[in-house]
């Protein structure tokens, strides 16, 4: 099942997504690409998050094309914000 949504990223760009991948990379997960676009993957107890990501006038995109059924798209898109703060 798959779902989108965006988020307003405010400061440095570039520092956000070196703060992002850092922490992706410390909850065992990944992000590839730059500031402007790229995909990324991270593990729960349940299974895989993958999903792609754009910026565009400072609006992050991001497209989950794979989560597990019994993790809710609210805590999927919690964490992935929370990357980004």
């Amino acid at each position: 099942m798959s779902f989108a949504f965006t988020k307003k990223l405010t400061g440095d760009i570039r520092q956000l997504f070196e703060k992002a991948k850092a922490s992706a990379l410390h909850a065992g997960g990944t992000i590839s690409g730059d500031e402007c676009s790229g995909n990324f993957s991270g593990k729960t107890p349940l299974g895989q998050v993958v999903g792609t990501y754009t910026v565009t006038d400072g609006v992050l995109s991001v497209v989950i094309s794979k989560k597990p059924p019994f993790v809710p798209e609210s805590i999927v898109r919690d964490v992935l914000n929370g990357y980004f703060s």
